[in-house]
């Protein structure tokens, strides 16, 4: 249920039980998403009542798609906390703080941001043991598998995150937990070594195909409809089929998120030259942009600083006004990211948007379409504790431009992981291929969206023309896709 109150005449009248993290002072309202274990706070504000809540189900409201939210997802990739592509709804993660207060013409919010599990603000004193690494994982596994009763299952790609997660499972006496790896087309390398890590750790794998069509459209079907929030991650295609595979309602879904910001990242110097370029010599960037084809490489550095934690290639905001009459410039909403001169401290912060904005969104959206609970042990405080205070050298190494120092070693020794060999994996899909098998219904969901105007249809048959050629028109076309899907299904949307 979520918690109520009234601001008028400078009193707040409550309804409900007060939530952890909400604070209510004489005449105002503080609502704080601050530890990690906390996965996300709504907040909803209309007229003088504000509304909070953990899921958005719970709010008592008639919910419409917010321009904002919807236009920072098909631009940026990302829709930036605290907001969301629900109108009047603030979303919540770890750091975000809401002050809601009365005024005249009803509440008035003002946003901050108190995350601390910045790399960059690390005491550096804790002692490097891939040891108490390893048990400290291994705990927050099995802590948080127990709380589910037990029944749980992970998505379980080649990369660094997930791969230590297998191990914990393995360690901490988990090997009931099956793991699912996603046959991406092309992938084979990473769903082999997946399988062959499970077999050594006792663990049993299963392999999901994207060679089912019906499978795959029922699965994404199922995240149109019971998921509170778009996303523009073409992850969330794979992601929901394991989900179907898992099965809906039965149990968790675990996942190797959240780690990034306390883990570290250093920025490369395309990174470095492209904020340079587009705050320095913003108009000229501008301009640039506006001539460049949506699927052109070079848009990368012409693009939004704001957008260098994202490469895709999505539409630019002049390409929203063509069809969607209440696009808003990101650039005009957007938190931005701080000018600092240090790449540790910097590149911390754009993972801390990386993860709050973008994968941790999709996990925990697939877990809510799926009615299971997600599962996150590098959400745990003592892992993130541990990790973020240990000293830079084990954390990043700036020679060499890679993070997370001490997980790569605890893996060589625990079981001779080889990053370099594996190669980095994240359920790789083949947007391109899934567009032109499903044209129909691609183009059935755009143009039946109510969000975009009667341009939407030319516009659209330009760029399904040209994606038989020009692959990298997927990125733009998903999302526009995704968004379409989820505002006419979803049923937490209601249509004006």
């Amino acid at each position: 249920m979520a918690f109520r109150a009234q601001l008028t005449n400078g009193s707040i009248d409550v309804d409900g039980d007060i939530l952890p993290g909400v604070t209510v002072g004489d005449s105002e309202i503080v609502v704080a998403a601050s530890p990690l274990t906390i996965p996300e706070r709504y907040v909803y504000t209309s007229g003088s009542e504000v509304q909070v809540a953990e899921r958005v189900g719970d709010l008592d409201a008639s919910l419409v798609a917010s321009p904002e939210g919807v236009s920072q997802l098909l631009t940026l990739g990302v829709i930036a906390n605290p907001g969301s592509a629900l109108d009047g709804v603030f979303r919540l993660t770890s750091g975000d703080v809401v002050t809601v207060s009365g005024s005249p013409s009803g509440v008035e919010t003002t946003t901050s941001n108190e995350y601390r599990w910045n790399s960059a603000s690390s005491r550096n004193d804790e002692e490097p043991s891939t040891t108490r690494l390893r048990e400290l994982i291994a705990h927050a596994t099995d802590e948080q598998v127990r709380a589910g009763g037990g029944d749980a299952a992970l998505m379980l790609s080649s990369g660094k995150d997930s791969v230590a997660l297998a191990v914990a499972l393995a360690d901490s006496g988990n090997q009931q937990v099956p793991c699912f790896t996603f046959t991406a087309h092309g992938g084979d390398r990473e769903h082999l070594y997946a399988a062959q890590l499970c077999k050594r750790l006792g663990l049993t794998h299963h392999a999901v195909s994207p060679d089912d069509p019906a499978a795959m459209k029922a699965a994404l079907m199922r995240f149109f409809e019971e998921s509170s929030q778009p996303t523009a991650d073409l992850s969330i295609i794979p992601s929901m089929m394991i989900a179907e595979r898992v099965g809906y309602g039965t149990g968790g879904l675990m996942d190797g998120t959240g780690n990034d910001p306390y883990m570290g990242w250093m920025p490369t110097g395309r990174n470095r030259l492209k904020w340079n370029l587009r705050v320095r010599n913003r108009k000229v960037a501008t301009a640039i942009n506006r001539r460049l084809p949506i699927d052109s490489g070079l848009n990368y550095f012409t693009r939004s600083p704001h957008g260098t934690l994202i490469t895709l290639r999505l539409f630019r905001p002049h390409d929203l006004t063509r069809f969607y009459p209440e696009a808003v410039d990101p650039d005009d909403v957007w938190y931005g990211l701080p000018a600092v001169n240090d790449d540790v401290a910097w590149g911390s912060e754009v993972m801390r948007l990386q993860v709050e904005c973008r994968s941790l969104p999709k996990v925990l959206r697939t877990a809510e379409a799926a009615h299971l609970t997600a599962i996150l042990p590098f959400r745990d405080e003592a892992v993130a504790d541990y990790y973020l205070n240990l000293p830079e050298a084990s954390r990043i190494d700036r020679n060499e431009g890679t993070n997370k120092v001490l997980i790569r070693q605890m893996l060589a020794e625990a079981i001779q992981y080889d990053e370099a060999a594996v190669g980095a994996n994240w359920f790789n899909f083949d947007g391109q291929r899934f567009l032109l098998e499903h044209a129909e219904w691609v183009r059935d969901e755009i143009l039946g969206c109510a969000l975009w105007s009667a341009d939407i249809e030319a516009f659209l048959g330009r760029l399904m023309k040209q994606l038989p050629r020009r692959g990298l028109l997927h990125h733009a076309l998903h999302a526009l896709f995704i968004v379409s899907g989820w505002h006419n299904h979803s049923r937490y949307v209601t249509h004006k």
